[in-house]
Parts: structure tokens; C-alpha cells; sequence
């Protein structure tokens, strides 16, 4: 089955409840208006998650001065090591 391609991209919903590096509250609502790229990662991953980090940080870079917002989030599996 072939689907058309839409001009409107896919609605992805749903919610999340996280602790920022500051140790405030963020949610959905704290990223309104802006495209959020999500990586999961932990902190003392020694090899795969510097690459991937470093792969997003040249995919930011690439975008430049656009007029897009962007917000890159890193959420860790591994809480009870990784502290904010």
C-alpha cells in the first residue's frame, strides 16, 4: 500500500516530567515551540554515547542561524548514578 506524502508532518503527542541540569521541573510545556531532539544515553558511557553526542552537536551545528528552535535533550538510564 502506497501512502501520499502529507505537507503536514506527523503530530507525535504525549507528555514527560524531567529534572533539568539546574534541578528544576521541565515538561512538554517547557519546550513549546521548538523541535526537541531526545537522546538517551548515561554519563559515564565511555565509547557509543560521546559519538552519538557528537554526531548531534555536528547536526546542530549544520543548521546554522536558521529561524528554527531546536532543543537537544539528554536523558539518562541510569538515574541512580547520573544525578542532574
Amino acid at each position: 500500500m502506497h501512502v501520499p506524502p502529507s505537507s503536514e508532518p506527523p503530530a507525535i503527542r504525549g507528555t514527560f516530567h524531567l529534572t533539568d541540569h539546574n534541578g528544576r521541573d521541565v515538561d512538554a510545556d517547557s519546550f513549546r515551540g521548538s523541535f526537541v531532539l531526545v537522546f538517551f544515553g548515561f554519563t559515564h558511557c565511555r565509547v557509543v554515547c560521546p559519538r552519538a553526542l557528537t554526531r548531534l552537536s555536528a547536526a546542530l551545528d549544520a543548521l546554522g542561524e536558521t529561524p528554527v528552535r531546536v532543543t537537544p535533550l539528554y536523558i539518562t538510564v541510569e538515574p541512580d548514578r547520573d544525578n542532574p
